[in-house]
């Protein structure tokens, strides 16, 4: 059994709940122009989708790939405007992480902007917790510079069972900027920047839309479940 339920927030995105754990501090002209660039977004992926995703159809991982690809490359400006001030501790107190594109079950993925900045002085970089994405696929597309990927890799019959202790296989890999990688569901893994980078930058999408995640922690050489989050709209 989990040991946490987290509601409303994502080790993930680490978005803010509250007044007092403030996330972000960009003056009112700064967020104008942010959110400006990411009306930009919606609109530029409602088209994609229309072109893209006949009615009745819906979203797989090589779809979402397609997706934060085209984000990338075609809305590339609008991005890179998004993102100038990521860099900046000043202004994103925490990991950076903005949500650009609301989905809808049936029809849109969750898409975000999450930025990954190196710590030389800590000898690490900003990274998530050891996470699943429960039944969402997705894909992200490494929009600046480079991030490591840490996969977990558990034998498919451990799914059909308890999987509160799970034994496991680690493969690493390093993703260069203008990769593309798309992940089934189930799927677990860790997401970093790179200690020396000041800053790299992904777009992810999820579909269906990410309402739930769990977390894990390596212990005695398996994976145990440690809490997970719960969108608060969630009925699921």
């Amino acid at each position: 059994m989990c040991s946490e339920i987290i509601r409303g927030t994502s080790h993930e995105f680490s978005v803010s709940t509250g007044d007092e754990d403030v996330q972000e501090n960009l003056a009112p002209e700064e967020q104008r122009e942010r959110e400006q660039c990411v009306e930009f977004l919606k609109s530029g992926i409602d088209q994609w989708v229309s072109e893209h995703i006949p009615e009745g159809s819906e979203f797989n991982r090589e779809l979402l790939g397609g997706l934060v690809q085209y984000i990338g490359t075609a809305m590339r400006d609008r991005v890179m405007a998004i993102t100038k001030l990521c860099g900046n501790p000043e202004k994103y107190v925490s990991r950076p992480a903005i949500k650009v594109y609301e989905g809808r079950d049936g029809k849109t993925p969750d898409i975000w902007i999450l930025g990954w900045r190196g710590m030389p002085e800590e000898q690490k970089a900003e990274e998530t917790d050891i996470h699943d994405h429960m039944s969402s696929e997705a894909a992200f597309h490494v929009f600046q510079n480079t991030i490591t990927e840490k996969m977990y890799a558990i034998d498919s019959r451990q799914w059909g069972r308890d999987n509160s202790v799970l034994e496991y296989q680690v493969v690493n890999r390093d993703l260069q900027q203008g990769s593309t990688a798309t992940i089934e569901s189930p799927y677990i893994h860790v997401v970093s920047g790179k200690k020396e980078l000041t800053l790299a930058v992904t777009i992810h999408a999820y579909y269906p839309p990410l309402h739930r995640m769990t977390f894990y922690a390596e212990q005695d050489g398996v994976l145990k479940k440690t809490g997970y989050w719960q969108k608060e709209d969630c009925h699921c």
